[in-house]
């Protein structure tokens, strides 16, 4: 079967990159390239193009988001099973994968920068796999003796660490991979898939849970039902895996690596960090600050708000999980026209406006869901499947493109890996704890939270446009206009 080929944005011809000598330290040789058919002329044929090219690395997304959020649509079940029934320790567990996700940022987005993209992807969804189907076998308090139970609470330390590396690498190889693939008129587009496949996942993590909820009784979702979204990625992991095998390399790596002078790895790899950190250091924190804000609602939002709404509102796991599925619903339906909305205005308006969407939905949302009993309870929870739903495409279709715009190719996996990682792992990833901590002094906390966060969002995406037109920070290294 004939390989998937990838046209890029550069207009380069396949056939004139066929000549390129690949770098000396390639770990393997690309397979034959195939002819390219013409180039895209009208914006939804490049559109198309770029679905049927890429459909690999969104399938890949979906299941690597899928496995991530399953832990935080299990948190009920987990805090039986591994926390001695304490919220705040669970919660710390998800936050576990957050301390790797910067250094795997940095590490699987060197090796995307260093020896292609395609490489890098392959390694992310690998490892992410391993590690979630781990987490589905691992022996617990109410299955095993204590001696066997406290090697299960390392063990899910282990993986989760595991899945945090891999997700941080996974995450900006594949936004690289598709805004360097994609015909330069359609990169919103491109990118939003990748909120898409978020979405989508956050959807059946939550929609999967919510169905064992409803054919298992209580005892059996805590004795081994828990452990059945887990162990359900092994099959389509497989196939997403074999599929990326099949990907080739894009045509702005390979054009970089060509003309990059040899250097031995390991001095590669500092002096690409250096680079990041020291000559691009206002990007690098711009693009911190400027994703704090949809990280924390990505995370404090529909998947902390539904474990929020059955200790505080006192609903059922069920009808918790139903609307966090539903708010994930509503970011599917939006995210493309979110696409279309960037490619249109551009992407430095677009995540402006995500930004200050976040600043304002938080506190208006708790605010509903505490204020409403009775027959007007149901209004606050249409606010979270309306508002957060709309709100995450918003700010979530565009912060991919946003930060990877900041980079020039030869740095652009590592300097989004780090930068995008740091503010999702730190601001966003530790949301869930952090909010359930403070919502015992005060239940608006969360709301205040996630507004507070988007508010510094908001001042930092200001203070890049000042930078850029004042000519002392480029914020776009591939699509100059619309901005």
């Amino acid at each position: 079967m004939e390989s998937t080929t990838m046209s890029g944005h550069s207009g380069v011809s396949q056939s004139g990159r066929a000549g390129a000598h690949a770098p000396a330290d390639n770990l393997a040789a690309d397979p034959p390239r195939p002819p390219q058919p013409p180039q895209p002329t009208t914006y939804w044929t490049a559109v198309r193009a770029m679905v049927v090219t890429c459909w690999p690395l969104i399938l890949g997304n979906v299941l690597e988001w899928y496995e991530f959020s399953t832990y935080g649509y299990l948190v009920p079940e987990l805090r039986d099973n591994f926390y001695a029934g304490s919220s705040v320790l669970a919660w710390l567990g998800f936050a576990v994968t957050f301390v790797g996700r910067p250094l795997g940022g940095a590490i699987i987005g060197w090796i995307s920068d260093r020896y292609g993209r395609r490489r890098a992807i392959m390694l992310s969804l690998g490892g992410m796999l391993v590690a979630t189907v781990g987490q589905g076998c691992l022996p617990s308090a109410l299955t095993s003796p204590p001696w066997l139970a406290n090697i299960g609470v390392v063990l899910l330390a282990v993986f989760r660490l595991v899945q945090g590396l891999c997700s941080g690498g996974e995450i900006s190889g594949v936004s690289v991979s598709l805004a360097e693939f994609s015909a330069q008129g359609c990169l919103g587009m491109a990118i939003s898939l990748i909120s898409v496949g978020g979405s989508l996942a956050f959807f059946l993590s939550s929609g999967i849970t919510a169905l064992l909820h409803v054919l298992l009784t209580r005892d059996q979702m805590l004795l081994w039902g828990w452990r059945v979204p887990f162990l359900l990625t092994i099959i389509p992991g497989l196939f997403a895996l074999q599929q990326r095998a099949r990907l080739l390399e894009t045509e702005a790596f390979t054009e970089a690596a060509a003309h990059r002078p040899p250097t031995w790895g390991c001095l590669h790899f500092f002096s690409t960090l250096r680079s990041v950190l020291c000559q691009h250091t206002a990007a690098t924190v711009l693009g911190v600050l400027g994703t704090a804000g949809i990280a924390t609602l990505w995370y404090v939002g529909p998947i902390y708000t539904a474990d929020f709404m059955v200790q505080y509102c006192g609903l059922p796991n069920t009808t918790a999980l139903t609307i966090a599925s539903l708010a994930q619903v509503g970011s599917i339906v939006l995210s493309p026209l979110v696409g279309w909305l960037t490619d249109t205005i551009g992407v430095g308006k677009v995540t402006l406006l995500g930004a200050l969407a976040c600043a304002l939905c938080g506190l208006p949302v708790y605010h509903s869901i505490l204020t409403s009993d009775g027959d007007t309870a149901v209004v606050g929870f249409v606010d979270v499947v309306i508002i957060f739903g709309a709100v995450q495409a918003l700010a979530g279709s565009t912060i991919y493109l946003w930060v990877l715009e900041l980079y020039d190719t030869p740095i652009r996996t590592t300097g989004m890996g780090l930068s995008y990682n740091l503010a999702v792992s730190y601001l966003g990833g530790c949301g869930p704890m952090i909010a359930d901590h403070l919502a015992q002094s005060t239940p608006y906390a969360p709301g205040a939270l996630i507004s507070a966060m988007g508010l510094v969002s908001t001042l930092a995406l200001l203070y890049s446009r000042h930078l850029r037109k004042t000519g002392r920070l480029k914020c776009t290294h591939i699509r100059h206009l619309p901005y």
